[in-house]
């Protein structure tokens, strides 16, 4: 049995504004949903710790772009990879 969490449940237990929600699903770094099991919230704690680097949407697109292209068998980046910021390149 797969734990979900409502859109609610998932802003309150990340701490992730309405508006920044919308924000990533429009920028596409994230599907949007009303429910979020355990690999979005992955997904959504990773922006978070990229956000709070100061690292620009643009920049996180790109690099999920390269990523996938380049590890053609990891299908989620931001869920089955850690990404970081490197401060020397932003």
């Amino acid at each position: 049995m797969t734990q979900a969490y409502s859109r609610e449940e998932t802003r309150r237990l990340l701490n992730i504004p309405e508006r920044q929600l919308k924000s990533w699903e429009k920028q596409k770094l994230i599907p949007p949903a009303t429910t979020y099991g355990f690999r979005e919230l992955i997904a959504l704690r990773s922006l978070l710790k990229l956000r709070e680097a100061r690292v620009p949407a643009a920049q996180i697109r790109r690099a999920v772009a390269a990523i996938s292209e380049k590890l053609r068998h990891v299908a989620d980046p931001l869920v089955q990879l850690k990404l970081y910021a490197d401060a020397g390149k932003i």
